[in-house]
């Protein structure tokens, strides 16, 4: 009879063991296939970059999807507080019908950690190995910001996505480049986009006039104030120089195919 009490106490724990692992994965994995259904028609192949994280970071309920990038930033003025000061991560700019406090509230459901600073239009938190940050500011603005950082132990100075960099623009060697970013944008058209930043120690009059100078001669060539324009085939480009923070930005962007 003892016996018989035990195995059936047995039986009715394995059972409640079931049913509580059953409606867990029910539940998690309806959450997980609610995110590929609401992203599934705005995450274009034309826009998605491989290998971001997206079985770990869903981007949730997504109508549309404005940029994809991926930076390495390097700047030795960043503060190491929640991000490293040496960053490898991507950035997704996406349109949602979903309201402020439900997207935020959703990442906040799948982070294993939760910076205590969150405010509420930004959150901050950790995802698997990725630190990530998520931005609604609520109101009229349907616009959702991703900020996915990779370890740092997986940290690379050169953009893994610069495999076809253009190299139309001759770069002084004594500048300083502090970031790199790929983008694919759904801007004028469909474009895609390289962008670097330098910190400049020389005059900027001085080398914004040597680049007019050796580009003056090209199509569509603009110099207004501090910045100058030109196009290089099917390339456009763009060089601001920064006088007040002494830096020079440039990016080239072509037609996304």
């Amino acid at each position: 009879m003892k016996n018989k009490k035990l195995l059936l106490v047995a039986i009715i724990l394995l059972l409640i063991l079931f049913l509580a692992l059953f409606f867990s994965k029910g539940f998690k994995g309806s959450k997980e296939g609610e995110v590929k259904t609401g992203a599934s028609s705005a995450l274009s192949p034309d826009i998605f970059l491989d290998g971001y994280p997206l079985e770990q970071v869903p981007i949730y309920q997504a109508s549309e999807i404005n940029a994809f990038s991926f930076f390495v930033n390097n700047n030795p003025d960043n503060l190491k507080l929640f991000f490293d000061k040496d960053q490898n991560y991507y950035s997704v700019v996406y349109k949602t019908d979903i309201n402020q406090e439900d997207v935020l509230n959703y990442y906040i459901s799948i982070m294993d950690s939760v910076n205590e600073n969150f405010s509420t239009s930004i959150i901050e938190g950790t995802i698997d190995k990725y630190r990530v940050s998520v931005s609604h500011y609520g109101g009229e603005t349907n616009n959702v910001y991703l900020h996915v950082q990779l370890p740092s132990e997986e940290y690379l100075p050169e953009n893994r996505y610069f495999i076809d960099y253009p190299a139309v623009v001759e770069i002084n060697p004594e500048w300083f480049q502090i970031e790199s970013r790929y983008t694919k944008t759904t801007d004028s058209g469909g474009q895609i986009q390289y962008g670097n930043h330098y910190n400049v120690s020389s005059n900027l009059d001085d080398e914004q006039r040597k680049y007019e100078e050796i580009y003056a001669s090209k199509d569509n060539f603009i110099g207004h104030d501090d910045t100058i324009v030109w196009t290089e085939g099917e390339y456009d480009i763009r060089m601001n120089f920064a006088r007040d923070h002494g830096r020079v930005y440039m990016s080239i962007s072509q037609p996304l195919k």
